[in-house]
């Protein structure tokens, strides 16, 4: 398994990110996650909420079947690909992952690239849609159980740093992110 280290600052994603994870099938997590992955020997999956959940998770269609969760840009166009992005889960920098700083935004992601020899083994989209649970329409799909690092071909370890706005307003909601958060780590 092949590791690279990446770091933006202040770059469009959408140009230097997005390229890397097309026609590609991908598990998305932090890099904090990465070393208890790494230590593990697999990606677990999240059935009894062991990982942080964010807010789509608790009601997701693979985790309450024990699937892992991935991203098929294997079998779609870039504008499904962006349909996904804008729509569904922006999983170039999802919100959930971020840590706020006085003079940035920063957050530590790591993208589990999926081995081809193993795209047999994907349980595709079209189980979801009659489940009532959430899921990503067309691009997500999942894994049963757990995803050995010898079905990992590569793995993005992408750091995304962001200036802090200079518009009032969103200067204003950053600090009030960045307040929120210390409220969060002095509560527990």
């Amino acid at each position: 398994m092949k590791t690279t280290s990446l770091k933006f600052i202040n770059d469009d994603l959408h140009k230097v990110l997005l390229p890397l994870l097309e026609d590609t099938i991908f598990h998305m997590s932090t890099q904090e996650a990465y070393r208890q992955i790494i230590e593990d020997g697999k990606i677990k999956n999240n059935r009894d909420g062991q990982y942080q959940l964010n807010a789509m998770s608790d009601n997701s269609f693979g985790r309450k079947r024990g699937y892992i969760c991935l991203f098929n840009f294997k079998d779609h166009d870039r504008a499904i690909v962006k349909e996904t992005l804008v729509d569904y889960y922006y999983f170039l920098d999802p919100d959930w992952f971020r840590r706020y700083y006085e003079d940035r935004v920063e957050s530590k992601l790591a993208y589990f690239i999926l081995h081809s020899k193993c795209y047999h083994l994907i349980i595709g989209n079209e189980v979801a849609k009659e489940s009532g649970d959430q899921y990503v329409p067309k691009t997500e799909c999942w894994m049963e159980n757990e995803i050995s690092l010898d079905h990992i071909d590569n793995v993005l370890l992408a750091t995304v740093i962001n200036s802090i706005p200079t518009d009032p307003f969103l200067h204003a909601h950053h600090m009030l992110s960045l307040e929120r958060q210390n409220e969060e780590n002095n509560s527990g």
